[in-house]
């Protein structure tokens, strides 16, 4: 599986994008459906009981720099099985 490591470079990269103003969610949820490892991942955000869609997920390498990374990070070190879940906690 995937290294502490590995882990702690999304979560980090996830928390620097989504930054102390916007309104902080509870855990963002990938999804593999097919596509360029992770960052082809259909990507939800979690607020307490609301969900919404994030639009194109973080394949865009220029505004996505940093999660972009860690995602192909991940993959590299273990390619996503098809209906394959990760979800990562953000709020404590």
């Amino acid at each position: 599986m995937y290294t502490e490591r590995r882990w702690a470079a999304l979560r980090r990269a996830l928390l620097r994008h989504y930054g102390p103003d916007a309104p902080m969610l509870d855990a963002v949820v990938f999804d593999y459906w097919g596509g360029p490892g992770w960052r082809g991942a259909e990507v939800t955000e979690m607020y307490g009981g609301r969900t919404e869609e994030v639009t194109g997920g973080f394949r865009d390498w220029d505004r996505f720099a940093g999660i972009a990374a860690a995602l192909d990070s991940l993959t590299k070190w273990s390619e996503p099985g098809y209906g394959e879940h990760i979800r990562v906690v953000l709020a404590f």
